[in-house]
């Protein structure tokens, strides 16, 4: 289990290593040296035209991806969710939507925001000391952390994505803005604007129900996107649980994912993120692939039944999309 995970994050890391502005750098420096060289025409001509096509193979942008005509029709499936969608990474492009620019309370989805912002301002070594003000009146689901409490990043950010943690969401909120929750709220919604989110408010780090909280499932596709090039993330989405400790040792803290997909080794999830409230109901994002190591990232908003609805779509993906 623990080799085909490490595989897929290798695979991962070699798509994240492919990418277009890379390619694009390491190309460019190579023109560069066979100037300086003064290498034959010929030489420096392959390399010229490998710069040539790598932008004729750029994918369109998200959006423009996005609004094109899906693959599968929503007559293909019996949804409970409100919204869903279906992407291929591999050759971005849309497979499946219903709704997917409908604005919807997403629960516990916000936390890929936050988990995101966290990667981008703390380290994951870095030690954080639990107070008062992040845990009191903290609604489940809790890793139980303690007053004074000091625990790294990393375990928090473990406790947060698998677990769904609202206390490790809220300690991790306030070290991002140094102490101020507000600020990060504020960093969020910024973080969401850069990333062209056009639908998705957020109005606390945990998910919790408010009318100023809501994205679309377009706009979660995008976010997920993002987190793909994040390996430290893509890791940590695709545990099933584990144990973590305070700096010192004194506290414990075992947790298990609430992703029920990943955790009873569906054939296809390899890693993602549950969110639910009365008011946002079921919600889930996975990324997936098949044996033919095709991938897919998939999202469910709104259902009455994400497990279910989940299989079906992945199921219709695989089964009747030409690859």
């Amino acid at each position: 289990m623990n080799k085909d995970i490490n595989q897929r994050h290798l695979k991962r890391l070699f798509y994240l290593l492919r990418d277009r502005g890379l390619l694009i750098m390491c190309l460019l420096a190579l023109v560069s040296l066979l100037n300086f060289f003064e290498v034959n025409q010929g030489a420096r001509g392959m390399v010229q035209g490998a710069l040539i096509d790598i932008e004729k193979r750029t994918p369109p942008p998200l959006a423009e991806t996005i609004n094109s005509l899906p693959i599968l029709s929503d007559s293909d499936l019996a949804l409970t969710a409100q919204a869903a969608l279906v992407f291929d990474l591999d050759n971005n492009r849309l497979v499946y939507a219903v709704n997917a620019e409908k604005r919807l309370p997403v629960a516990s989805l916000t936390k890929l925001t936050t988990a995101l912002l966290a990667s981008r301002h703390l380290s994951p070594d870095q030690v954080i000391a639990v107070n008062e003000q992040n845990i009191a009146n903290i609604a489940s689901p809790r890793l139980g952390l303690v007053l004074g409490e000091q625990i790294s990043v990393a375990a928090l950010m473990e406790g947060m994505l698998v677990a769904s943690a609202n206390d490790a969401a809220e300690v991790l909120a306030a070290a991002i803005g140094g102490g101020d929750r507000q600020k990060t709220i504020v960093m969020m919604n910024s973080l969401a604007l850069n990333l062209g989110l056009r639908d998705t408010s957020y109005a606390n780090p945990t998910g919790f129900d408010d009318p100023k909280a809501y994205s679309t499932a377009k706009d979660i596709l995008a976010l997920v996107l993002e987190i793909g090039r994040n390996p430290w993330l893509v890791s940590v989405l695709s545990e099933t649980g584990g144990q973590v400790t305070s700096v010192d040792g004194r506290y414990s803290h075992s947790f298990n994912t609430t992703n029920s997909l990943l955790r009873n080794s569906h054939q296809y999830v390899t890693g993602g993120k549950t969110g639910y409230t009365d008011e946002a109901r079921g919600n889930l994002v996975v990324f997936a692939e098949n044996m033919k190591g095709t991938q897919m990232a998939a999202v469910v908003l709104g259902s009455d039944d994400r497990e279910a609805d989940m299989s079906r779509l992945l199921e219709l993906t695989f089964n009747k999309y030409d690859f």
